[in-house]
């Protein structure tokens, strides 16, 4: 049986940058047409493969970057301070541990909306390198607040009124051995805007 001391659990730190396309469902951009089949309309497509790897850059982001998603009054702007790892949350009297391994996000967001924007973890997933996506983990966005390793309150219900900003800490309870990236949607019930992505890295074993 492991024992239950906060104290014991190391937070890392420097996860490796990876890449994520594809992750955004975009396509790769290789040419698969053979010279005795380009036309006009080929060129065309072209172009049409070149704007939508623009678009794929642009919702694609790295720890530290500021990026905004959302459009109109639902806009929020978020910068991902830092991500770590931990295999347990909590004090040594109360805490939870992972069935794989802990995936912390330190996030600031900022309205930047005209209307106040309802925050919880459900707009807020990581996904892997095979496309699979978490949920935050509810019971380590409860006690996250109270590990003193962790310098922000876990995201339960927040209001984002506009021109001010939050730093929330979010958990995520991910398998080991594989590469992730953070995916934000829009905050909104109802919206058209895109999902932007924040290449995190590759968790190890602990």
């Amino acid at each position: 049986m492991r024992e239950k001391r906060a104290g014991r659990r190391q937070v890392l730190s420097g996860l490796s940058v990876i890449g994520i396309s594809g992750l955004a469902g975009c396509s790769s951009g290789e040419s698969t047409t053979d010279d005795s089949s380009a036309t006009e309309s080929g060129d065309e497509s072209e172009e049409s493969t070149a704007d939508d790897d623009s678009s794929e850059d642009a919702n694609q982001h790295e720890i530290g970057e500021s990026f905004t998603v959302g459009s109109g009054t639902q806009s929020i702007a978020y910068v991902v301070e830092q991500a770590s790892l931990a295999e347990l949350i909590g004090t040594s009297s109360f805490n939870t541990e992972p069935d794989g391994l802990f995936l912390v996000l330190i996030v600031t967001m900022e309205n930047v909306g005209d209307e106040t924007i309802d925050i919880t973890s459900r707009h807020l997933k990581v996904v892997d390198n095979e496309g699979r996506r978490f949920d935050a983990d509810t019971e380590a966005n409860t006690y996250i607040g109270q590990d003193s390793r962790f310098d922000a309150e876990g995201i339960v219900f927040e209001q984002l009124q506009p021109g001010l900003q939050q730093t929330r800490a979010i958990a995520f309870d991910v398998a080991t051995n594989r590469s992730y990236a953070f995916q934000v949607d829009p905050a909104g019930l109802v919206s058209g805007a895109e999902s932007h992505y924040v290449a995190l890295g590759n968790v190890p074993e602990p």
